[in-house]
C-alpha cells in the first residue's frame, strides 16, 4: 500500500446489533471480525467484508424466500 492510499475503512453503520450467531445485523461482520478489525491490514480487512457481504446476501435471499412462502400460504 503506498502512503496515498486510504486504509480499508471500517463498514460500521452504528446500528449494532449481534443475531444468534454472533453477526452484527447492521455490518454483517462477526463478533470476533470486529473484535479484531484495528488490528487487521487492508488485506485482511477485504476479506472480512467480502464475508460481511456474503452473509447479508444470505439473509436478504433467505428473508426473501420466506416472505414470498408466507404470501402463497
Amino acid at each position: 500500500m503506498s502512503q496515498t492510499e486510504d486504509p480499508v475503512q471500517s463498514p460500521c453503520i452504528e446500528k449494532c446489533c449481534l443475531n444468534s450467531d454472533n453477526v452484527c445485523v447492521g455490518c454483517f461482520r462477526s463478533l470476533a471480525e470486529i473484535a479484531q478489525w484495528q488490528q487487521m491490514d487492508d488485506k485482511m480487512r477485504l476479506a472480512v467484508l467480502g464475508k460481511a457481504e456474503n452473509r447479508r446476501k444470505t439473509l436478504y435471499s433467505f428473508e426473501a424466500y420466506i416472505k414470498k412462502k408466507r404470501k402463497r400460504e
